[in-house]
């Protein structure tokens, strides 16, 4: 079962952040749905591609951060 995270309050975020540090050490097998309603997390997908371009993270953790738009797009992700 994957984990999800949306757009909410910074507690959201800090379990993001964590959970896509520990899918950086390879320590989290588990893909990462993330719910990108209305471009809330725009920006921070473009910094996790930043950091990955600047060597500070693996591309083979940001492919286990599967985005969607919607949660019914998220639903069929898990499909």
């Amino acid at each position: 079962m994957p984990l999800w995270c949306c757009p909410a309050a910074s507690g959201t975020l800090d379990e993001l952040a964590d959970t896509f540090s520990l899918a950086m050490l390879d320590l989290q097998k588990k893909p990462l749905v993330l719910v990108n309603q209305d471009g809330y997390y725009d920006g921070l997908i473009s910094f996790i591609d930043h950091a990955i371009t600047e060597k500070f993270g693996r591309e083979a953790a940001k492919q286990k951060l599967l985005v969607a738009r919607t949660a019914e797009e998220a639903l069929a992700l898990l499909e």
